[in-house]
């Protein structure tokens, strides 16, 4: 139930809006099941809203609008709404680290293994050796691999989110 519109932004001029609208007509259909309290969005809310923003265009800003009905407080949804952003980075940041030392592991055991794989080549059997240096060529492979796909997708990832921080947020309740 999206469309796009457009509207006049004044530190932009004409540009496209996004308008990613949610009909939710209960608070277990936005909030965390588990939370009392309403600090934190339904993880499938939080998929769908970051699904949704790879769908838009590049130049468009983006505006979620929330139809509840008259027991959710707008208050309440912005910030958990916030709540999401800041959990969300923490565990992008997360991902990055561990995919940076993943990468630089795989590195340093395919160094070694094709270091030892030389080292070896005129001692052992070449059987041997072959082995040890398509481990090593293995290894530096997983580490190209990390760099070429998996750090671009958490790149993306990032900037999905910096995008859901920027976007505005319209909370209409039926009792308006």
């Amino acid at each position: 139930m999206e469309k796009t519109v457009r509207a006049d932004w004044p530190e932009q001029g004409k540009a496209e809006e996004y308008e990613i609208s949610l009909n939710i007509q209960s608070e277990e259909m936005l909030f965390n099941a588990y939370d009392r309290e309403h600090r934190t969005l339904n993880d499938g809310l939080r998929e769908y809203l970051i699904d949704k923003l790879g769908q838009k265009g590049r130049n468009q800003r983006v505006v979620i609008h929330i139809y509840a009905d008259d027991t959710i407080k707008e208050t309440e949804v912005k910030q958990a709404f916030s709540a999401m952003m800041e959990e969300t980075q923490t565990k992008l940041r997360h991902e990055q680290k561990q995919n940076r030392i993943k990468q630089l592991w795989m590195l340093l055991i395919g160094a070694v293994f094709i270091s030892l794989s030389l080292l070896l080549q005129s001692k052992v059997n070449m059987v041997v050796s072959e082995i040890i240096s398509a481990i090593g060529a293995f290894s530096i492979w997983e580490a190209a691999g990390i760099w070429i796909i998996e750090r671009p997708a958490i790149r993306h990832k990032k900037a999905l989110l910096t995008q859901l921080g920027n976007t505005g947020l319209i909370v209409e309740t039926k009792a308006q």
